[in-house]
């Protein structure tokens, strides 16, 4: 059974607005580890953001921001966007709807108990999305390993066992 608590780690987007530093409190009440990070290219191993459920970004009006998430989705696109903003500017959410496929819009000031509930939603909604693939893989594993072992049957099957010399009958 999957579990659907809180995210072990997010991806937090370093905007510089003032409400960061009480984004970065609550992710740290709530136990959760975070990569704070500009640009997607500051992070020394990618596959964090494959390994975060969400990545969250505080804006307001800043086109930036919007990239940045825009750039994780082109990335890793069933990590959840969050974005947290003020604003109330239509023109701006709506490039970050149809841009970057914001997954969660939550507005300021933000409470503990909100947030909660939105990383819970993500890391669920992450974590359904990630399970088909990861089927995948786990068979894409298996199909290779029977090709070899078929491969291996045709070569024994096809060479005779004591002069290991091609067999006349394949």
């Amino acid at each position: 059974m999957v579990n659907y608590k809180l995210p072990e780690r997010v991806v937090l987007y370093r905007s510089g607005h003032p409400s960061q530093e009480k984004l970065r409190t609550i992710l740290n009440n709530l136990g959760i580890a975070f990569y704070e990070i500009q640009y997607l290219a500051e992070l020394q191993d990618l596959s964090a953001i494959e390994k975060s459920p969400c990545v969250l970004a505080i804006i307001d009006g800043e086109m930036k921001g919007i990239e940045f998430l825009r750039s994780v989705m082109h990335y890793h696109p069933w990590t959840q966007r969050m974005l947290v903003t003020s604003s109330a500017d239509i023109r701006f959410l709506e490039q970050a709807i149809n841009k970057a496929h914001v997954n969660y819009l939550l507005s300021l000031p933000l409470s503990r108990e909100t947030l909660k509930v939105y990383l819970m939603k993500a890391n669920k909604r992450f974590q359904n999305l990630i399970r088909p693939i990861n089927k995948l893989g786990v068979l894409s594993s298996v199909t290779s390993d029977l090709l070899q072992e078929n491969e291996r049957m045709r070569l024994a099957a096809s060479t005779d066992a004591l002069t290991k010399l091609p067999n006349r009958r394949s």
